[in-house]
């Protein structure tokens, strides 16, 4: 069977159904509502979001309603998926994390993920990565899941790491010179 196939085609676009809540030991990663708007503003709020992340820093709790409607907008459109990562003991939201750039001929796509300062080294972003990556290959015909990381991001390189990913050289990287892309490939292919 052709990667190209409609039928994994279909089976990728089923994911975009509903987003379907996934449960870790610590944590669990569920859809993002307009009620984070909250947690949202203080996870983008600090300084050190400007750091290595992509988005803006926030300011006040419209930027965060805002964001949160482009997320849920995102899903709809089939573009990306994003959860909050939630704390189990205490139904704190304190992050984010997601698929993006999906690429249904190579069924590939970007994860990226963020969470709250707060939060740091406690082992819940490396939580919340492995069983995204789980949840992604047993529901999905995703062959591979990318992280581009800032080569100073020396944490983010350590949970990639600690869930699996490895380093990729089969990219040339000459035009992203501060990054290293780390891959994580479906263990349902080495069979």
């Amino acid at each position: 069977m052709s990667l190209y196939s409609s039928d994994k085609t279909a089976s990728l676009e089923s994911v975009f159904q509903k987003c379907d809540d996934i449960y870790g030991e610590n944590i669990f990663l569920r859809k993002i509502y307009k009620e984070d708007a909250e947690d949202i503003l203080e996870l983008y709020s600090g300084e050190h979001i400007a750091l290595y992340e992509r988005a803006p820093q926030m300011k006040v709790l419209e930027d965060a309603q805002i964001f949160i409607e482009e997320i849920n907008n995102h899903f709809r459109y089939k573009k990306r998926i994003d959860w909050a990562v939630v704390c189990s003991n205490s139904n704190k939201l304190v992050g984010l994390i997601g698929i993006h750039s999906i690429d249904v001929k190579s069924l590939t796509a970007e994860v990226g993920y963020l969470i709250n300062i707060r939060y740091t080294n406690k082992g819940i972003t490396t939580e919340a990565l492995k069983h995204l990556a789980g949840y992604i290959f047993k529901n999905t015909p995703i062959y591979a899941l990318n992280a581009w990381v800032h080569k100073k991001n020396t944490a983010s390189i350590k949970v990639c790491c600690k869930a699996g990913f490895k380093l990729d050289n089969t990219y040339d990287l000459k035009d992203l010179k501060d990054l290293l892309l780390l891959s994580l490939i479906n263990p349902k292919y080495y069979i």
